[in-house]
């Protein structure tokens, strides 16, 4: 094997269906010759084998499913409406003894293998791809989004947490893990994903490697003034970017009206595994 590559999801037991789904589509992509340790932060171990289920579409024998259960820390945070498991990736260098992992979300859909972002180096505690929103529409909705505390230089700089790369030895290191828990007793609208922010030292990758929140209302003509990108830069990124992250609606939904090849191949991978 020439690579080992290092994967995190986090979710709870009933969100296995998706998870599983959204793995194996991953797995299509890789890379024969590189081996993929796939980490899972959940609330449960299952009683069945992710492996088994997996193997019904792909057959490569390059990865392996490895279980850890969450901690308890992080329990009394208000995650409003997301899933607890959203703060469970905060305890990644905790949990997880390696010195680099890629983290991603469950609606994500891969176009390509997720070592081409793996591979790069990384000196500061994150990598990832700058949210696509401007500055502007931050600012505008920062009440609303909990932007207002943050500030408007954390902004400028602020990655989405679809796809991020993370550097778990020196988050060790620097004992980031308990200023992580000081700022989550604070009620942030995006709970992890501010925290990350506002504490880690950051490196912006281009946005070819992610796009963050894949919406419907992308192409809408009174919509792209707020984006920080260019109409035809955010064109080209949704075209090409090798990781697609579904923001509203998900993948799996039926109202999901863009990116048809792409949805059809997760849905086609959910109906072989799960047959739903």
């Amino acid at each position: 094997m020439n690579n080992i590559i290092n994967i995190l999801f986090c979710f709870d037991l009933n969100y296995w269906k998706k998870t599983i789904v959204t793995i194996t589509q991953m797995l299509t992509k890789t890379n024969q010759n590189n081996f993929y340790n796939i980490f899972c932060i959940i609330d449960k171990i299952p009683s069945f084998s992710f492996e088994e289920i997996i193997n019904k579409v792909y057959k490569g024998k390059n990865f392996k499913i490895i279980f850890k259960l969450k901690l308890d820390d992080f329990q009394n945070t208000d995650t409003h409406q997301w899933t607890n498991a959203i703060m469970w990736r905060l305890q990644a260098a905790k949990i997880i003894d390696e010195d680099k992992i890629l983290s991603f979300d469950v609606d994500v859909v891969f176009r390509d293998d997720p070592a081409l972002f793996f591979l790069n180096e990384l000196n500061t505690h994150l990598g990832g791809m700058l949210d696509l929103m401007s500055v502007e529409y931050l600012a505008k909705n920062k009440h609303q989004l909990g932007f207002d505390e943050i500030g408007k230089e954390k902004a400028k700089n602020y990655i989405n947490y679809g796809c991020v790369l993370m550097n778990l030895k020196k988050i060790r290191e620097d004992n980031m893990y308990e200023e992580f828990l000081k700022l989550s007793v604070k009620n942030w609208f995006f709970p992890e994903q501010h925290i990350f922010n506002i504490s880690c030292t950051k490196t912006i990758f281009d946005i070819s490697y992610s796009c963050f929140n894949y919406w419907f209302q992308y192409l809408k003509k009174d919509i792209f003034p707020y984006f920080a990108k260019s109409k035809r830069e955010m064109k080209i990124a949704l075209k090409h970017t090798k990781y697609v992250h579904f923001n509203k609606p998900k993948q799996w939904s039926k109202w999901c009206l863009r990116n048809f090849k792409l949805r059809r191949e997760w849905l086609k991978i959910n109906k072989i595994l799960l047959n739903e």
